[in-house]
């Protein structure tokens, strides 16, 4: 089954303003800062732990043309990152549009809101760079993940009816009202 998961395309999320970010917050213990030099290898770790399979900074995020250390967000606890997010773009959505990209968290700091909090620090970076709405990729099976962009705001983009069965899954695993809701007009 769970190469089946793997397989699966990924799916969208939109935010539709950028206007109204709350402001992210740490628990006692946490900072949040941007990229430093030698970061890479914790952010190669981050990602690894967070989807199962290894990437590489630098094929993954240095090579891109919109690459800025500034871009790519931590979460740390005693000096040592345990969440990330990135400020991205595609080009293929317009100049206002963000993407929240790379989002991940160590196992064992799961649980404590890191990851709101470490895309609330990526999304106020897009707003920072003029960009007005936000949107990412993602898969319905991972429903912290999912959990965690619908208490942002972000609401699915329905492209087919494969879709809103996955989306319907998901909003009955996480017994999610509002994305109950919202797939309602696709019955």
């Amino acid at each position: 089954m769970e190469a089946t998961l793997a397989s699966q395309t990924s799916v969208v999320m939109f935010l539709n303003s950028l206007s109204n970010l709350p402001a992210w917050s740490l628990p006692p213990g946490y900072e949040m800062r941007s990229l430093q030099p030698g970061d890479e290898q914790a952010w190669e770790q981050i990602i690894a732990a967070s989807f199962g399979e290894q990437y590489h900074f630098k094929e993954f995020m240095e090579k891109e043309d919109q690459y800025e250390p500034e871009k790519v967000w931590f979460v740390v606890h005693n000096h040592r990152p345990v969440a990330t997010a990135s400020a991205w773009h595609i080009n293929k959505y317009p100049e206002d549009t963000g993407c929240l990209h790379m989002v991940g968290i160590l196992p064992e700091h799961a649980g404590k809101g890191l990851g709101k909090q470490v895309s609330l620090a990526a999304l106020h970076k897009m707003k920072q760079e003029g960009r007005s709405k936000a949107m990412l990729n993602t898969n319905t099976f991972r429903l912290p993940a999912i959990k965690t962009y619908l208490n942002i705001g972000f609401t699915p983009h329905i492209i087919d009816d494969e879709h809103v069965e996955r989306w319907r899954t998901a909003a009955e695993q996480l017994k999610d009202e509002r994305l109950l809701r919202f797939l309602k007009k696709w019955e």
